[in-house]
């Protein structure tokens, strides 16, 4: 259970850690980075550095953002820590009836959705991010006396990554002891039950498809729940020549939902020609990670 130090980089001002684990979450090997800005090397430490949690989209693995983001250069600047989970569980065995086409990248290996699922095992990425993952690092001997998993955190993500963090945030706020300061998102799919991503996921992963993919909609928690009395941090930034933009992500139906439900603190941005890419993600990162870098009380 313990983490292994599988590679230390120098990059900016900081050190990135490449780390593995056995998990008994997910019941086999996973493997993230952690980002430790400049002042986690400094010797006059008085305060706990802060993190941002960074969940990635389909495909992806911990270093796609590692390599392509730039957030190492915000951490930096404001003096946060950055945890870049895996995707999915990996080298996992699947029955040949349990209906994967092995051409499809937006199931199985990649594509974990951050759900729990209730046919597959090991895929309970849900649990994996909520609570084994942030109470391992938060355990570490490397980062406990310095970094802050549990508290004083943020999330963020990418496409299917950004229904994760927004589901995650969402969720956060009717639990005091599993809170995110703020959220973000670029791209997110943020209306999966109306969409061929998330409907062919949840039919996937779960039994009652509907019943649980209704669980796992930001847009339907915001329409269906009571989030007026929240103190709401969301920031969604999306591209409009994404080739996602009317098939799979449906920003505009959470747009409408939250001028139905009057919902405040809900920032959502459609910015004039940008894509889906990392060329896009990086553009606004610095936006995103000044957006977390306020609410976390690194600067007014």
């Amino acid at each position: 259970m313990s983490l292994q130090i599988e590679k230390t980089i120098a990059v900016c001002g900081g050190k990135l850690f490449k780390l593995s684990h056995e998990s008994s979450v997910l019941k086999g090997k996973m493997v993230l980075n952690v980002y430790v800005p400049k002042q986690f090397l400094t010797t006059e430490f008085k305060k706990k550095i802060p993190s941002i949690y960074f969940l990635s989209g389909l495909t992806c693995t911990p270093d796609n953002c590692t390599e392509k983001g730039f957030i190492q250069i915000q951490a930096d600047k404001y003096g946060f820590a950055v945890v870049y989970p895996d995707t999915s569980p990996r080298n996992v065995k699947f029955s040949s009836d349990c209906g994967l086409d092995p051409e499809d990248w937006s199931l199985g290996e990649g594509a974990g959705f951050y759900l729990n699922s209730d046919i597959l095992e090991n895929f309970q990425m849900g649990s994996y991010i909520s609570e084994e993952l942030p109470q391992l690092l938060a355990a570490d001997k490397l980062f406990q006396e310095k970094i802050d998993f549990l508290q004083n955190r943020s999330i963020m993500g990418h496409s299917m990554g950004g229904m994760g963090a927004l589901n995650f945030y969402l969720k956060s706020l009717n639990n005091s002891e599993n809170t995110y300061m703020s959220c973000s998102a670029f791209a997110p799919v943020v209306n999966p039950t109306a969409v061929p991503w998330g409907q062919n996921a949840f039919k996937f992963y779960f039994k009652d498809p509907e019943t649980e993919g209704r669980k796992l909609d930001p847009t339907l928690l915001l329409k269906n729940g009571e989030f007026s009395d929240k103190d709401i941090n969301v920031l969604i930034t999306t591209g409009d020549a994404d080739p996602f933009f009317d098939n799979q992500l449906k920003t505009q139906n959470i747009i409408d939902v939250i001028k139905e439900k009057k919902i405040q603190g809900i920032d959502v941005n459609i910015e004039s020609g940008y894509d889906h890419s990392y060329f896009f993600i990086s553009t606004f990162v610095p936006e995103h990670c000044e957006y977390h870098a306020k609410k976390l009380g690194l600067i007014n």
